[in-house]
């Protein structure tokens, strides 16, 4: 991540829109930050990411959710929980986001649907 990330989300004026951490964070500060998001992303380069804590946080949180489908992922997003698009895969990705936060309906949907599942 890093500087090529702060400096992209210049070029493209968005930098007011996105937060970059770049640190663990204690679990409190995980849950305010997942909490505030509109979407979650989560974006593994390869199937074989057993496990997402953070997604586990949106689950929980009711968040509408965009992954890679990484094993972990695959499992929990599946019956429209979530949406997957492929791995190294920008213009999906874009898609997706852009998608979701134009339909209000479709998002919360989303929303209830991982909120109900991660009840348990």
């Amino acid at each position: 991540m890093g500087r090529r990330c702060l400096w992209l989300a210049k070029k493209l004026g968005v930098e007011q829109q996105v937060l970059f951490i770049n640190r663990f964070v204690s679990p409190e500060e995980m849950a305010c930050l997942v909490g505030s998001a509109d979407i979650y992303i989560t974006s593994y380069c390869n199937e074989a990411q057993a496990v997402s804590g953070t997604l586990a946080y949106a689950l929980g949180a009711g968040k509408a959710i965009i992954s890679t489908p990484y094993w972990f992922a695959a499992e929990v997003l599946d019956q429209g929980r979530g949406k997957l698009v492929p791995f190294e895969n920008p213009a999906a990705l874009a898609t997706a986001t852009i998608a979701l936060l134009a339909n209000d309906e479709a998002r919360e949907a989303m929303r209830e649907r991982a909120y109900l599942y991660a009840r348990p």
